[in-house]
This record gives C-alpha cells, sequence and structure tokens, in this order.
C-alpha cells in the first residue's frame, strides 16, 4: 500500500503527539489548528484515503482525536463556532471509524459536544451533517443513535462531565480531575 507524503506527516503527527501536554495547552493551540486540518482533509478524502489513514493510526492518535474533540466542544462555543463543532465532531468519527475506541467512551465525547451543539443551535443538524464523513455504519448508527437517547441519557453529568464558567467561557471538566491553566 503506497502511502503519499502528506498521509504520511498527518499519520506521524497524530501516533506521535504528546496527549497529556495537548491537553493541558492553551484553548486554542497550534494542535488544534493541525488537528482542524486533518479533519478537512477526512473530509475532503475519498474511501481508500480513509481506509489508509485509518489502518496507521495508533491508540495513541485515537487519544489525541477525542482530546481535541473535548477542547472543540469548548471552543466552539466560547468562539460560536459551527466548524470547530464539525471538527470536534468528524475528530470522534475518525476515532470511532478506526474500531480502536470502546464505543461507550465515544458516547461521553458525543455529550458535550451534543451539549455544545444546542448551545449554537440545532444538534441535529449538526449529527447529521457530521455523520456524513463516516466511513463505517457502524460510527454513522453511534453518531444518529445517540440523538434518539432519552433527554435525562445525553445529559453531560450522566457522562461523568461538569460544566464550569471559567475567565475564558465554558470549560468541560471530567470527574474530580484538575482543570488545565490552558482552558481557563
Amino acid at each position: 500500500m503506497e502511502i503519499n507524503v502528506n498521509l504520511q506527516r498527518i499519520i506521524g503527527f497524530l501516533n506521535d503527539s504528546d496527549n497529556e501536554e495537548y491537553w493541558s495547552s492553551e484553548l486554542p493551540s497550534l494542535t488544534d489548528s493541525k488537528i482542524s486540518e486533518i479533519c478537512d482533509m477526512y473530509m475532503r478524502s475519498d474511501s481508500s484515503t480513509k481506509q489508509i489513514l485509518l489502518s496507521f493510526l495508533k491508540q495513541k492518535a485515537c487519544f489525541g482525536l477525542s482530546t481535541f474533540s473535548t477542547r472543540m466542544a469548548m471552543l466552539s462555543v466560547r468562539k460560536h463556532s459551527e466548524k470547530m463543532l464539525l471538527d470536534g465532531l468528524v475528530a470522534l468519527i475518525i476515532v470511532l471509524d478506526s474500531t480502536r475506541c470502546d464505543r461507550r467512551e465515544a458516547l461521553m465525547d458525543l455529550s458535550i459536544l451534543h451539549n455544545s451543539a444546542l448551545k449554537l443551535g440545532d444538534p441535529v443538524r449538526f449529527f447529521h451533517k457530521a455523520s456524513e464523513y463516516a466511513e463505517e455504519k457502524g460510527t454513522k448508527e453511534v453518531i444518529l443513535n445517540f440523538l434518539e437517547r432519552n433527554p435525562e441519557n445525553k445529559r453531560i453529568e450522566v457522562m461523568g462531565w461538569e460544566e464550569i464558567k471559567g475567565p475564558s467561557g465554558l470549560i468541560y471538566r471530567f470527574g474530580d480531575q484538575p482543570i488545565p491553566k490552558g482552558h481557563l
């Protein structure tokens, strides 16, 4: 399987990122911009290019993409950006398409993306648009089935998240984890 240089660079970036440092970094960051570009590339790619990317992603890359989706859930509301919300959903779709994550963990991230979508407008529209980029049928089902959940089961608190108002805007905190300075 031949991989073009740009795709090699993307795969290397995702597989080699320091996720702990990224999670704590200032919102927004250079890494956010780079992953946003990767999401744009994924949305424009044909199925064979997506399959190549997915086949080379390591678990570490999936953690980074999941981190990105959480960061975009916060930033999309702070910046009133539908694009950031879509990027967060697409990053989670890449994780789900890769089949390297527990789908239950993705539901936790979907809850805050859904909460942010409520703040920006219509979650149904956002989730349907994002699901168009899913490569795997099961991924599309996870995204769209979340919309069908009982409203109580979509609440971020049910998934372990808490919404906090910080000096720079919305912050999502999971459990009793400390809030990184970069999120304030």
